[in-house]
């Protein structure tokens, strides 16, 4: 077995584990995507709810409603 055997066997040992690594690397890629694609939806959930809550809150509570009640709250807090 000369220098050449050996080079072409080394570079392709090398070749199929790089290969290999890949495959793995992928795969772990596409599960984590999938996490996050599930995050995303559930977070995008969570914002429309809290839109929704909050549009129902503002549309039936006064502008007068909510400054008595800010006021109070800053009343409170500063203790004058």
């Amino acid at each position: 077995m000369d220098a050449f055997e050996i080079l072409v066997l080394i570079l392709g040992i090398m070749l199929a584990l790089f290969l290999l690594l890949g495959i793995v690397a992928g795969v772990y890629i596409v599960k984590v995507m999938r996490h996050v694609e599930a995050i995303t939806q559930k977070a995008e959930n969570a914002a429309s709810y809290a839109e929704s809550a909050g549009k129902t809150i503002a549309s039936a509570m006064s502008p007068t409603l909510v400054a008595a009640a800010i006021f109070k709250q800053v009343k409170k807090t500063f203790g004058k």
